[in-house]
């Protein structure tokens, strides 16, 4: 059976063969897709683990206990 028209950019329905110039590339574009979403989950489970040590290490911190900035300099308190 033949793809619809228009769906592999014929407009008689019949099907077009694809060079082997466009299935290699493709294929590279699938191997890419592949590996930058293998990347993106490493960075989400990475980005997870950060976000869980912060929030153990927040649990421990008071307001009251800081002193100082980021940057070293005291906080003044205005109250």
């Amino acid at each position: 059976m033949g793809a619809p028209p228009g769906a592999n950019g014929s407009t008689s329905g019949r099907r077009l063969p694809m060079s082997e110039h466009v299935i290699s590339l493709l294929e590279q574009m699938l191997e890419e897709q592949k590996r930058q979403t293998s990347l993106l989950q490493q960075i989400a489970a990475q980005s997870q683990s950060l976000i869980e040590v912060m929030a153990e290490e927040e649990e421990g911190c008071n307001e009251a206990q800081l002193l100082t900035y980021l940057s070293g300099s005291p906080i003044q308190r205005g109250y």
